[in-house]
């Protein structure tokens, strides 16, 4: 059938591509958690602090933020890790597929050792 490999540069914008959307689309999914998570460690029940415990717990926690802020609460401050994750993991991804190749030391398929050493 005659079909080519793709050229280098396609296949690099590509694996940018597939890198930078999994960063982006992993962060929009994980921020809620990670903002529950940074609520639970700025409140404090130290003794002898006034502040009291706001939240009891995880489910807690997210029912009073939509109760109180609504949905887009979960979502607070969302762009500065998706500036950062993006780039990021598209880099990550590319350099992956590419050590893969300089460490298959001769063999047409990757081992165990091409993961780890590429990784």
């Amino acid at each position: 059938t005659g079909k080519s490999e793709p050229s280098f540069m396609k296949l690099a914008a590509i694996q940018l591509a597939a890198g930078g959307s999994a960063g982006c689309v992993e962060v929009a999914i994980m921020h809620p958690l990670d903002l529950v998570k940074t609520r639970f460690q700025i409140q404090s029940n130290s003794p002898g602090t006034t502040d009291r415990v706001q939240y009891s717990g995880l489910r807690d926690c997210f029912v009073k933020m939509y109760r109180g802020e609504g949905v887009r609460s979960f979502w607070k401050g969302v762009i500065p890790p998706i500036l950062v994750e993006t780039p990021k993991r598209a880099w990550k991804f590319f350099t992956f597929e590419q050590f893969q190749k300089m460490f298959l030391f001769g063999r047409d398929k990757p081992n165990a050792l091409t993961y780890s050493l590429a990784g």
